[in-house]
C-alpha cells in the first residue's frame, strides 16, 4: 500500500522579505497575542507604492511586531529604520535580525509604548508605518499626535494597515489619501502630509 505524502506546513510565525538586497531572508517572530504581520502580497503592493519615495528615507516602524515592514524598507534602500515596540520578546528578535542581516548601523531599536514615545519624540521621519493590532481604535489619535508634534517631515508619508471593518481615521485638511486598497481582511492606506492647503472660493 503506497504511503501518503504529507506536505510540510509552512510555519505560521515566519515571514519572508520580498524584495531588495535582503530578498528571501526569513524572519521568525514571537508568538504574542495580537501580533499580526503584514503578508507577502500586501507588502509587495505597499512597496510598489513606495518605490518612488523610499530610497534614503528615515523610517519609523511603530508597532513593529515581526519587523517585516522595517526590514523590507531597509532591504529596499531606506536610510534608517527606527523599530518601536513595547514587547521585550519583539525587541529581542529585532536586535537578533538586525545583527544577522548586518543592519546595525541603519537600525534604531527602542522598547516603548507608541503613544508615550511619540509624545516625547523630537526626531523627524519621512515615512511612518502604523500597523497596530486588529481592533485598534485609536488611529485618529495617533495621526493627530504625529501632526501636533511634527513627527513627519514635509511631504512625508504614513502607511496605515487596518482590519477593513474598522473605521478610517478622521483626518484634518493637512492630510491626503494617496493610495488605498483592500486585500482579504485588511485595508491598506497610504496618507500624505499636505504642506499647503488650497482654499477655493466658490
Amino acid at each position: 500500500m503506497p504511503r501518503k505524502k504529507f506536505r510540510k506546513k509552512k510555519p505560521t510565525n515566519q515571514v519572508r522579505i520580498t524584495g531588495g538586497q535582503l530578498r528571501g531572508r526569513v524572519l521568525s517572530f514571537a508568538d504574542i497575542k495580537g501580533l499580526r504581520p503584514s503578508g507577502d502580497r500586501s507588502r509587495e503592493v505597499l512597496f510598489n507604492w513606495l518605490m518612488p519615495y523610499l530610497p534614503d528615507y528615515n523610517v519609523l516602524d511603530a508597532f513593529t511586531g515581526s519587523g517585516a515592514l522595517g526590514f523590507e524598507a531597509l532591504s529596499r534602500g531606506a536610510k534608517t529604520v527606527t523599530f518601536l515596540d513595547n514587547a521585550p520578546a519583539v525587541i529581542k528578535q529585532i536586535k537578533h535580525y538586525s545583527n544577522l542581516f548586518k543592519q546595525q548601523d541603519k537600525s534604531i531599536i527602542q522598547q516603548a509604548d507608541t503613544f508615550a514615545w511619540l509624545a516625547d519624540n523630537q526626531q523627524r521621519f519621512d515615512l511612518i508605518f502604523l500597523d497596530p493590532p486588529f481592533a485598534f481604535q485609536s488611529s485618529s489619535t495617533l495621526i493627530e499626535l504625529i501632526e501636533k508634534n511634527q513627527t513627519l517631515n514635509q511631504n512625508g508619508l504614513i502607511y496605515l494597515e487596518q482590519d477593513k471593518s474598522e473605521n478610517l481615521p478622521q483626518l484634518s485638511p493637512h492630510w491626503e489619501i494617496l493610495k488605498q486598497k483592500e486585500m482579504g481582511q485588511i485595508r491598506m492606506t497610504l496618507i500624505s502630509h499636505v504642506t499647503e492647503i488650497k482654499i477655493i472660493n466658490e
